[in-house]
């Protein structure tokens, strides 16, 4: 595989398969037709080789633990690879396929973490062992998805491809950003990345913003444009057109659905030789919906620290982290770029606070975290949780913590704050600088990014060395000159002073001029964010500091997905709960759904408020002499038969529930039987049907069909994938294009205001 990672031409992968297979099986999942018809399969990867492919993907891709037995995995796995095999014949190499699980990972869903990376890891494992040459992940939503995959895919030691999908937004359907995916993905250690299962414009485009920012080649594998029907927008000549301008962005191309040999054979035919040069790295810290180019000062919110805050130890006490991450959102709302996340509290497990603050983290706030702490377990656990490039803060340059704090952040792609002291603080500056040089030796020695290195040269109290601070700043301004990042803790200037926020925001200007790059501090201060953004823009001639609109009432905190603050709110309204509902909660939904459709707002951010809202709705039940706030109609959600992915009508649910609806959730892979008897006992209203893959689709129709014989009064709604407006017109559905499309048809079909 050496060989293949060090091309010096694009390399050309395959087209689709599972499209191709459906035209012979219309209703039989792709990878069972490895058993069923395996000369099918070896004649679509010959057809591939045949074109030019120097690398063709295993009939896996809708491999998932759920619905199979680890045995009929083995037997899949194994035919699959040995199929591929025999029709490469020793010509290309075999990549093991990998989709995604169709399921919410936490914090969106129920999917805990570390069963997707167990699952994601059995898939790899079995892959690797039949004899592939490398792992390809593709088609993930969401960037914690691929991220787990990727956790589980790693380990195993061969190279791993991650291809996500985009939107027209050129973000994911998560909202993530092109340049966070390729950072944090090359920082977990992917040997490629990219994007597919999208149009050809848009991977060339998100190609284009990830080319910047990462040195590992880049993979692009489009669609035959979008779906149409039972076809695709694009005739495979159109397909052919893009080619010139998709190889020029990507290093690895391949085809995403609806393509065949036409279209791998024009991308043989354009193949550019590509020139490697080594880049300079990109210092950038990145969450899935944020990039922080380190260019600028960066305000770290400080406010997350146990140390003389009562309600902080609380929350820990009580395990409320919704009150943890209520602090970070408001930080982050007030103009905090990080946020630091300091949890340590004698008598509470430091580990376990650390998961259950940092699994809350993606769905509310979109700043990266700092993890704040000494003990590596409670680091090693929060960076697994994290899905971002963050920072560890921090070690000192003594051996039983530099080296294991360096190799755990490396493994996990973090930077690392390298405090300058050891046992005592240094008292001159050259002493600071031996402890500066010592670290950067030891990050070399063991491989570690030195420019992820940050250091922190220690503000004491002026209260106790007055002339320190000058010493301080005077290491600063050395780190600067050599090209090196510092970081200060600014609050620590005025401990034990009164006015410490005059200290505080005078230490600042000096702070900034000095070339500090992170100034750890309190963004709820007044006087440290005015001295903050005015230095900025002296020093810096930059205008980075911007405060997010704060609205501190429970359509505020509904609408920032902020479960801690919804509930101090509603317990304050003493009103009648109809009108709390009427006038708060659904206005506020209201316009989430708006910002969701203005492209503003994206799914975590629309899953927190639908968070948030239902937290407001149980609270709200309690007042009502029935105990309910629900509406008296019933909708019916299913994903049909043959297909096991509920991502969409999850989020669905979860919408309709924060509305008060009352959902049936019938689940995954649902008989048309099921379906039609829950209508029946239930009197339901409304259903809505689900379906992720083309092969299900024929299950929708069905369904429908048995729905008008039976002459069921029932309003049908259909989503998912490869369902469109055309499809639910002939079968005489409706169509919801998305979650808030779907809940907005549900709501009118049930007469709901608001």
């Amino acid at each position: 595989m050496a060989d293949l990672l060090k091309f010096n031409r694009t390399v050309v992968l395959d087209g689709a398969t599972g499209t191709r297979l459906k035209e012979v099986y219309p209703n039989l999942r792709s990878e069972d037709i490895t058993l069923k018809d395996p000369d099918l399969v070896e004649d679509i990867h010959k057809g591939y080789v045949a074109a030019g492919s120097d690398v063709i993907l295993t009939n896996t891709f809708g491999l998932n633990p759920r619905i199979y037995d680890r045995r009929f995995l083995e037997e899949i796995i194994s035919s699959a690879v040995r199929i591929a095999r025999k029709a490469g014949n020793g010509k290309v190499r075999v990549a093991g396929d990998i989709g995604p699980s169709g399921r919410l990972i936490e914090p969106f869903g129920n999917y805990p973490l570390e069963d997707a990376i167990a699952d994601f890891s059995l898939l790899s494992h079995l892959l690797v062992r039949a004899g592939v040459d490398l792992l390809y992940l593709e088609t993930f939503t969401s960037l914690i998805e691929a991220r787990a995959a990727l956790l589980g895919a790693r380990r195993f030691k061969i190279p791993v491809f991650v291809t996500l999908t985009f939107d027209d937004n050129l973000r994911t359907p998560f909202g993530d950003l092109p340049e966070s995916c390729a950072l944090i993905l090359e920082s977990l250690g992917a040997n490629a990345a990219g994007v597919n299962c999208t149009t050809p414009e848009i991977v060339i485009e998100v190609l284009k913003r990830m080319r910047g920012m990462v040195s590992i080649p880049l993979i692009g594998k489009p669609n035959r444009g979008r779906p149409k029907g039972d076809s695709f927008t694009y005739s495979h000549k159109e397909m052919v057109s893009f080619v010139g301008e998709l190889s020029k962005v990507a290093d690895i191309v391949g085809g995403c659905c609806g393509t065949g040999p036409e279209f791998i054979k024009a991308v043989y035919q354009n193949r550019r030789r590509l020139k490697r040069k080594k880049k300079r790295p990109v210092r950038a810290l990145a969450s899935p919906r944020k990039v922080i180019t380190l260019n600028h000062p960066i305000l770290v919110g400080e406010r997350i620290n146990p140390t003389g805050r009562k309600q902080i130890i609380k929350a820990l006490k009580d395990r409320n982290y919704d009150l943890i991450v209520s602090e970070a959102l408001i930080q982050e709302e007030r103009g905090a770029e990080a946020v630091d996340l300091n949890l340590f509290t004698p008598g509470v497990d430091e580990r376990v606070s650390m998961v259950g603050v940092i699994k809350r983290i993606p769905s509310r706030i979109s700043v990266p975290i700092f993890i704040d702490t000494k003990d590596l377990d409670a680091a090693e656990a929060a960076l697994r949780y994290y899905p971002g490039v963050g920072i560890l803060n921090s070690i000192r340059p003594i051996k039983t913590e530099l080296g294991p704090g360096l190799k755990l952040a490396k493994s996990f792609g973090s930077y690392v704050v390298i405090s300058l002291s050891k046992k005592r603080i240094p008292k001159t500056k050259e002493e600071a600088l031996k402890l500066y040089r010592l670290a950067k030796r030891s990050a070399q020695d063991l491989g570690f990014p030195t420019e992820r290195l940050i250091y922190d040269p220690l503000v004491l109290p002026i209260g106790v060395e007055p002339d320190r601070i000058n010493l301080t700043l005077e290491v600063v301004r050395e780190l600067k000159k050599m090209g090196e990042l510092s970081i200060l803790g600014i609050s620590n200037v005025s401990f034990g002073m009164p006015d410490r926020s005059i200290l505080n925001a005078g230490l600042i200007p000096a702070a900034i001029h000095a070339g500090a790059d992170f100034l750890i501090a309190n963004p709820l201060d007044m006087k440290v964010t005015d001295a903050f953004t005015g230095s900025v823009q002296i020093f810096t001639g930059k205008r980075q500091f911007e405060k997010v609109e704060f609205r501190d009432d429970l359509s505020g905190a509904i609408l920032s997905g902020d479960i801690g603050r919804t509930r101090f709110w509603v317990e304050k309204e003493c009103g009648d709960p109809i009108k709390v509902i009427n006038q708060k909660i659904i206005p506020a939904l209201s316009e989430v759904g708006m910002r969701y459709e203005e492209g503003k707002f994206f799914l975590p951010q629309l899953l927190a408020s639908a968070q948030a809202a239902k937290t407001a709705m149980d609270i709200l039940k309690k007042r009502f002499k029935s105990g309910r706030v629900a509406t008296e109609e019933k909708v019916v959600l299913a994903t049909v038969e043959g297909d096991i992915h509920d991502l969409g009508k999850n989020i669905v649910r979860m919408i309709l529930e924060s509305h008060g609806i009352q959902v049936i959730d019938l689940g995954v892979n649902v008989s048309i039987q099921k379906i039609i008897e829950t209508i029946k006992k239930k009197n339901v209203k409304v259903l809505g049907l689900s379906a992720l893959m083309t092969t299900s689709m024929a299950r929708m129709a069905e369904a429908m069909a048995k729905i008008k014989r039976e002459g069921l009064k029932v309003s049908v709604i259909v989503g998912g994938g490869p369902v469109d407006q055309e499809f639910a017109r002939r079968i005489g559905a409706d169509y919801a294009a998305d979650a808030v499309s779907g809940v907005k048809l549900i709501r009118r079909y049930l007469g709901a205001q608001g």
